[in-house]
């Protein structure tokens, strides 16, 4: 009897619900913790329904509002060649391309080296201190380069320019990795004495680039640079920006009456004569137009120009922290701008500092502690028999 009861009961729940829904009734929706459980779900996922509009004015507004708040994106992919087998061959795997490299060839040899090895090309005219004035090769091509070959690759539209028959500023490069010339701008000075003595301490040499209004006043001073195996260059005369760079012959005036100075504090002139331009080639006392014809001039008449490569920037302290002393900012400005240098073995690590600075002399020790515990040796710049200017 029981179990009859018990089925009549379950047929009637399973009942109830379709005679409410026939009967058109509504139930009341079940809670939880006082909310709707079917808003809170609704709420849950951000689910907003409406009812597109009609009205066509309504909907132009309304792209015209979503357009004015819109950033606007724009995406030019590269134009690449035609998908062949070959192609996408290349792509997944780049191959050498017998093209030599162009710098010292005339304008027909290089097009016909591009024209052989069917490579597209325009001509233009542009000026750069890289190269003389005239008529360069813009080579655009698909592919990668490194520094002795081209790569085909099709996934990479390239654009390079290359020299016809200019002079490179630079013809040296570095023969030992770990080998780095210390060079010391603006002395002599009475700072110059315990730089020698450091330097001696720690068995290191360096070059002495030496202004020669100094030189009069600091004689011994000059002498000590030469008797401790130092090199002594030329930093010019007179630290005169206006007067250096009025013209090549004036600045190859200042460069003789440095020379003019060491003879006259009796010491001998270096074999050659190493030249760094104050405040660097690049320097904006000299105007862009007049630099190719001071560099050219001075490299003509014997003289070597060399810029740097590195430095402890004892005169630029804009990076320096409040947490840094002027001497740990100085040791790290040291590792950072060698560290810069690991992707162009290359290059000759030609550090700048200046004995001038009270707090280059006070941090050399660690400099030369640093240096010496990362295996690098000293040098001077005659080694490198040459010049070496910023591009």
């Amino acid at each position: 009897m029981m179990n009859y009861r018990i089925r009549i009961f379950t047929k009637l729940l399973i009942l109830l619900p379709l005679l409410a829904l026939l009967c058109g009734c509504t139930a009341a929706e079940p809670t939880f913790n006082g909310t709707n459980v079917s808003q809170a779900t609704s709420a849950s996922v951000d689910v907003l329904e409406t009812a597109p509009p009609t009205d066509k004015a309504a909907v132009t507004t309304e792209i015209a509002e979503s357009a004015s708040t819109a950033e606007a994106v724009t995406v030019s992919p590269p134009t690449l060649p035609e998908t062949t087998a070959e192609a996408e061959s290349e792509s997944a795997q780049p191959h050498r391309i017998a093209v030599p490299r162009l710098s010292g060839q005339t304008r027909a040899d290089a097009e016909k080296i591009l024209q052989d090895a069917g490579i597209p090309y325009t001509v233009s005219e542009i000026y750069s201190t890289q190269y003389p004035k005239g008529s360069v090769v813009k080579l655009q091509f698909y592919g990668t380069l490194d520094e002795e070959s081209c790569y085909i690759n099709p996934a990479y539209p390239t654009e390079v320019i290359v020299s016809l028959g200019g002079r490179w500023k630079t013809n040296v490069t570095a023969v030992d990795e770990k080998r780095i010339y210390l060079t010391f701008d603006d002395g002599p000075h009475h700072n110059t004495d315990r730089v020698l003595e450091i330097l001696e301490e720690y068995g290191a040499k360096a070059t002495f680039f030496t202004l020669g209004t100094y030189i009069a006043v600091y004689p011994e001073r000059t002498k000590a640079i030469c008797d401790s195996g130092h090199l002594l260059a030329c930093h010019s005369y007179s630290h005169d920006y206006m007067k250096l760079y009025e013209s090549a012959e004036s600045t190859l005036t200042e460069i003789r009456a440095w020379e003019d100075a060491v003879e006259a504090a009796g010491v001998s002139l270096p074999q050659t004569v190493y030249f760094r331009f104050p405040g660097g080639s690049t320097t904006d006392y000299m105007a862009r137009d007049r630099y190719e014809e001071i560099f050219w001039a001075i490299t003509d008449a014997g003289y070597y120009a060399m810029d740097w490569t590195c430095a402890n920037n004892d005169r630029y302290l804009n990076g320096k922290t409040e947490e840094q002393t002027l001497v740990e900012y100085l040791v790290e400005s040291t590792a950072v701008t060698l560290n810069s240098l690991s992707w162009t073995p290359t290059t000759p690590k030609i550090m700048l500092m200046h004995d001038t600075a009270d707090e280059t002399v006070e941090a050399l020790p660690q400099i030369l502690e640093y240096l010496i515990g990362e295996g690098y040796t000293f040098g001077t710049l005659d080694e490198l028999d040459g010049y070496w200017v910023f591009q």
